[in-house]
């Protein structure tokens, strides 16, 4: 009848008309362009995760226990920050699924503190692109604008900004990508000044060795956009390994061994393809480092609840210190200028944020 072929008519162009709303909506998206005009003390923590089958440990270590332990200490009163950003993005993602990009790449969320909600990442079975570089650059620029109600550039005065890569492949390009250079990948993490930390399939030192990351060629003298102001220590050659006791067992804690032999890629093995030509040039000569993925799993899958725990005590401090510019937080009598990190020769972190027994590791 006429009134129903009316009806449906008036239906579909309703529909059509919410389509076209939403779809403006997408696209009115607006990002953050990383000026600071307000007046609060912020951080800013991205991830970057490989989605691929192989990553369900690691997507369990930062989500129940390296980011929570992380966020909670920067919250912390002595640390002074009003906001502690939280983005999470993926990659590694069959583009056919929604919301993801051709290259595999995919926005989940931000918020104002810790969300677990941002930070279910998928396992993709088949891994097709684990394009790292893409994955860098578009978490970097995909940053809202404002988060949980909060406009980042009008609010903050300051951002200290720290992004984690977590992937056991080497870089996948996409084609369609492939012009996203290792050079455009460095500039954009300096342009944006954002201090780099890389869990990728690597072994540092030897194969069997029980060594967690490592950071090399930050020369002092040169003051790039990530230089820290002169009365902060810079972070020398290093490497970070599990403690042993004298006969030889792992206590879950960690130290900091300086490396004096050139060039650091000496010490680097790659665990799959091409992971060290791939990522280690990306934090060369910054404050940021690379860490061994092949040692988180291995205390993790292979029963070593002290390897891990030295792994997840030597990662959220760096962490932790590399955001607050490694200061010391004032103690009663002390000095607050006491750095973490003097001369390259600090051990452990013993007045520390957090040390974690071998059971909060051992369920992961």
């Amino acid at each position: 009848s006429r009134p129903s072929r009316n009806y449906y008519c008036l239906t579909m162009i309703l529909a059509l008309f919410c389509l076209l709303l939403l779809a403006g909506a997408a696209s009115a998206q607006t990002y953050y362009d990383y000026s600071l005009q307000g007046t609060q003390r912020c951080a800013l923590i991205n991830i970057a995760m490989d989605e691929s089958g192989s990553m369900f440990t690691e997507q369990k270590f930062l989500k129940l226990v390296a980011l929570p332990a992380i966020v909670s200490a920067l919250q912390a009163p002595a640390n002074g920050f009003h906001h502690v950003f939280v983005c999470s993005n993926g990659f590694g993602n069959p583009p056919s699924n929604t919301g993801v990009d051709a290259d595999g790449y995919r926005f989940l969320g931000c918020s104002d503190g810790l969300d677990p909600a941002i930070l279910d990442w998928s396992r993709s079975l088949s891994g097709t692109h684990e394009d790292g570089y893409t994955a860098l650059t578009k978490s970097i620029d995909r940053v809202p604008a404002t988060i949980d109600g909060v406009d980042l550039a009008q609010t903050c005065r300051t951002m200290e900004r720290n992004i984690i890569l977590v992937s056991d492949e080497d870089r996948d390009h996409h084609r369609a990508e492939a012009h996203v250079t290792q050079a455009i990948v460095r500039d954009k993490i300096q342009d944006r000044q954002y201090i780099a930390n890389l869990i990728v399939n690597v072994y540092i030192g030897d194969i069997d060795a029980s060594n967690l990351g490592m950071r090399y060629d930050y020369n002092a003298s040169v003051q790039t956009a990530l230089a820290q102001p002169p009365d902060q220590p810079f972070y020398p050659n290093e490497i970070l390994v599990a403690v042993k006791h004298a006969k030889g067992t792992l206590d879950g804690n960690y130290d900091m061994v300086p490396f004096v032999v050139a060039p650091y890629t000496r010490y680097l093995t790659n665990g799959q393809g091409n992971t060290v030509a791939d990522y280690a040039p990306l934090i060369e000569n910054t404050p940021g480092a690379i860490w061994s993925i092949q040692t988180l799993r291995r205390g993790i899958l292979l029963g070593q609840p002290e390897l891990s725990m030295a792994f997840a005590n030597a990662f959220i401090n760096v962490k932790i210190c590399e955001i607050i510019n490694c200061i010391r937080p004032p103690e009663a009598g002390g000095d607050p200028h006491i750095t973490t990190w003097k001369n390259g020769t600090y051990h452990g972190l013993h007045f520390g944020f957090f040390r974690f027994s071998p059971s909060a590791v051992s369920s992961l």
